[in-house]
């Protein structure tokens, strides 16, 4: 192929003409353009450098075939050795699931789920066909009397340890009793706080300083040694001081069998004592005077 000759044309048209490498060559040879106008222009600049550079790699390449024309043959064959003993290893493709692999998946997990369903079915009728064990009654068989379940003395129940029910006990209001004074406090009134009348009442006698000595009482009697459980007093004067005893004797000594309270309208008092036959209802506070207009009793 001869030297493509190009006609001399402005710059500006060069990068849209196709000219090749030697035509190139001749262009920048001749008198069309100078080389400092081609640096100039971009397109054409770009395009001279690598015609340049294509140029000097074709002269490269040949001169190393000329210096492997000229080599010996033992060189030809270690290079052919060195080349084998480099090659890069080729890696094997990787094997691939079947098609159909996800279908025998799903069928062996179907086939688990039904033997593991047998399994547990085949358990549970096992189960049910052995005999079941008689439970151990806690009841004592019919043969035993119920006397033996009984609790002993040692732990009674309940209804053992309740006391048994109290009743009303009759007493008789004999007088006063009034040790530590002249030995009399209205005893013609005594009777008043047993009639069953609310409006009459047994009195003590008139303190304007308050009581000053240990007390005074009103006295009471059973016909028999009788165990009382309460004592109930009403009063239109209250807020005095009593509480109660109890003897063998209409002229003592007596012992308290329970608290001192504050006597109001209606007042309640717990006894704990043996049966005696003697009972006093013992003030001993008062502002100036004291009634005792009904007295109750309950016992056993």
């Amino acid at each position: 192929m001869g030297t493509e000759r190009v006609e001399a044309r402005p710059l500006r048209d060069l990068d849209r003409a196709n000219v090749s490498a030697p035509g190139l060559a001749e262009l920048l040879a001749g008198e069309d353009a100078s080389r400092d106008e081609i640096e100039r222009h971009p397109r054409l600049n770009e395009r001279y450098r690598l015609e340049q550079r294509l140029r000097d790699l074709e002269a490269e390449l040949l001169q190393t075939r000329h210096r492997l024309a000229r080599l010996p043959p033992e060189y030809d064959t270690r290079f052919k050795r060195e080349k084998k003993f480099h090659a890069v290893p080729t890696r094997e493709p990787r094997r691939r699931w079947p098609s159909h692999a996800p279908r025998l998946v799903a069928v062996a997990g179907a086939l688990a789920l039904v033997v593991v369903a047998g399994l547990l079915i085949l358990g549970r009728t096992k189960e049910g066909s052995r005999p079941k064990r008689q439970a151990t009654s806690t009841q004592p068989p019919s043969s035993v009397s119920p006397m033996t379940f009984r609790p002993s003395a040692r732990h009674p129940s309940k209804t053992q340890r309740m006391p048994p029910p109290t009743v009303p006990v009759n007493l008789s209001a004999i007088g006063a009793w009034d040790p530590y004074g002249d030995g009399r406090e209205h005893d013609t009134e005594a009777s008043a706080a047993r009639d069953g009348n609310s409006g009459t009442y047994w009195s003590t006698e008139t303190y304007t300083d308050g009581l000053q000595k240990p007390g005074v009482g009103l006295l009471l009697a059973a016909g028999r040694a009788v165990q009382l459980r309460r004592v109930v007093v009403t009063t239109e004067t209250p807020g005095y001081s009593a509480l109660i005893e109890a003897g063998k004797s209409s002229a003592g000594p007596f012992q308290p069998i329970s608290r001192a309270r504050t006597v109001a309208t209606t007042t309640a008092f717990s006894l704990h004592a043996r049966a005696e036959r003697y009972y006093l209802i013992w003030i001993t506070r008062l502002d100036h005077t004291a009634h005792v207009n009904e007295v109750r009793a309950f016992g056993h």
